[in-house]
């Protein structure tokens, strides 16, 4: 189905600015669309930048294109492609895309980069820690052995440094973040204080002990190494903040709204597509 919808998106592209209703005079097939001089041009213009007519661009291949098109439009709405949720879907936001684009200077206003001050970076660096923070990193000792039972006795951490031998290995982990780290050992380390020793965990072909020696916490990205990413971040907050503002007026003046029994329905049954592929993928 994913195949089928990127399909009907091309399809879509490809249709921009066709409408899907041709219509039959005689044995004459005539485009649904108003096809006069300006539409034909910006035609002309779309096909230029088109890496198939580099080497020239010529009426005959405009109107011939157009006449495809046109064919393709026809088609589809003979086998009822049109009608299926995934094009209509396609059409809708390629629509809105292409307007969102157009109408942009009408209904939002440029914020030019460098009315946003370094104090309204800082500001919202401050204020959004939770996006720039950096993972904790852990500093472990690791006890590794071949022989379970020799493990489980060792509870005392000063032994540690003195145990070691052929039968038992001292490691370290310096300053990883959980993610590096075998799930196991998350789950446990999560669960530690510092200078605690966690149960005997299975480890490949052998068994270790994990003594946690530190963690770094409330890690933040460097903000002057980073300020310009910042920056960016705020000044899109604020675009986003402003279409929001834009579309409620919107909807409000041309009264958009979905019915709600079909809202309703949509919700109950609703089914998140990306956890659908997340579960697929894992299998």
């Amino acid at each position: 189905m994913r195949a089928f919808c990127l399909g009907l998106m091309f399809v879509a592209l490809s249709l921009a600015g066709c409408d899907m209703g041709a219509e039959r005079s005689g044995d004459v097939l005539r485009a649904g669309e108003k096809i006069d001089a300006p539409f034909l041009e910006a035609y002309a213009q779309r096909m230029a930048g088109e890496k198939e007519y580099a080497g020239g661009l010529t009426p005959e291949l405009v109107l011939e294109r157009v006449q495809n098109m046109d064919a393709l439009i026809a088609e589809g709405r003979d086998q009822g492609l049109s009608e299926l949720p995934q094009f209509r879907q396609a059409v809708h936001q390629f629509k809105g895309e292409l307007l969102m684009r157009a109408l942009q200077p009408d209904l939002v206003p440029e914020i030019p980069r460098d009315m946003v001050t370094d104090e309204e970076v800082r500001a919202f660096f401050d204020a959004n820690k939770e996006i720039y923070s950096l993972p904790d990193l852990y500093t472990a000792t690791l006890l590794v052995a071949h022989e379970k039972a020799r493990l489980e006795e060792m509870d005392d951490p000063r032994e540690w440094e003195t145990s070691r031998g052929e039968e038992v290995e001292l490691r370290t982990v310096q300053r990883r973040p959980l993610s590096a780290l075998s799930a196991p050992w998350r789950e446990e380390l999560l669960k530690m204080e510092e200078g605690e020793i966690s149960p005997v965990l299975s480890h490949e072909d052998q068994w270790v002990r994990i003594r946690l020696d530190g963690v770094e916490r409330e890690r933040l990205q460097d903000f002057e190494a980073r300020k310009e990413f910042i920056r960016n971040d705020l000044i899109f907050s604020r675009y986003r903040a402003l279409w929001q503002e834009a579309y409620s007026k919107l909807r409000e003046k041309h009264g958009v709204i979905i019915d709600d029994a079909v809202a309703e329905a949509f919700k109950a049954d609703f089914v998140n597509p990306l956890q659908e592929e997340g579960e697929d993928d894992e299998t």
